[in-house]
């Protein structure tokens, strides 16, 4: 008789926690329909090994203190591939949760969790679903639902969801025609998009609104949570 024999999907951890990672290889050891093809201590040249290797997931600590490998998850999801991504952190506010999604990332999980919630989100993201951990749940869904603010926005709060992504994909990197390419616009409306973003950050140049995206995208700045204003943060770096 022929025996259907379930797929073993390929896991790729871009991690320097040697404790999440020891947790990880010992949760895929045991019959579970995934294996650990491979496990990068830092993201920089990650690109390559994804090629290299082809995993059907990438699993990736996005904390700024560790891997921060949250720009990584962005350009890999810009390039289309078909590897799912999953980001990992030892903590995340829900606006933080909301822009790891935003990012291109299709999960979320927290290194507390206990592994056979580790499974559960890798089970859900390898389907093509969102997951983000229990623990945020609730608080991302209150950020979600809850009632604007009276006061009005200002800085990256103040874009729109279609600015913020074209802000995002410039602060990774992608030039404007990659942009485009990416989000199946005209080059022409990218343009005007980043025209109206550097006009509501106050920036004075397109160099400048570039070099803040970048701080933006790579530090997990936020609009208002620094003291200084944007122009004047985009002309120190």
């Amino acid at each position: 008789m022929k025996t259907d024999i379930a797929p073993v999907f390929r896991v790729l951890l871009v991690d320097q926690d040697a404790a999440f990672g020891s947790r990880l290889g010992h949760t895929l050891d045991q019959p579970c329909g995934f294996r650990l093809c491979g496990h990068l201590l830092e993201a920089a040249g990650a690109e390559k090994t994804v090629a290299e290797k082809n995993p059907d997931l990438v699993v990736a600590d996005i904390d700024p203190s560790r891997t921060g490998a949250l720009p990584l998850l962005c350009r890999l999801a810009a390039t289309g591939l078909e590897c799912k991504l999953l980001a990992t952190s030892q903590r995340c506010e829900p606006a933080e949760a909301e822009h790891v999604l935003r990012a291109g990332a299709r999960g979320l999980l927290l290194k507390s969790d206990p592994a056979e919630e580790i499974l559960i989100a890798l089970q859900t993201v390898i389907q093509g679903q969102i997951y983000v951990s229990r623990a945020l749940t609730m608080p991302l869904l209150k950020r979600l639902l809850s009632e604007p603010s009276s006061s009005p926005r200002s800085g990256v709060d103040s874009l729109t969801d279609r600015e913020l992504r074209v802000f995002e994909l410039l602060g990774f990197g992608l030039s404007k025609r990659e942009v485009a390419a990416r989000l199946g616009l005209s080059c022409k409306t990218i343009e005007s998009h980043r025209v109206k973003i550097q006009h509501r950050l106050g920036l004075e140049s397109s160099t400048a609104l570039v070099q803040y995206a970048c701080a933006w995208a790579q530090r997990g700045l936020r609009a208002g949570r620094p003291q200084t204003s944007a122009s004047t943060l985009a002309r120190r770096l």
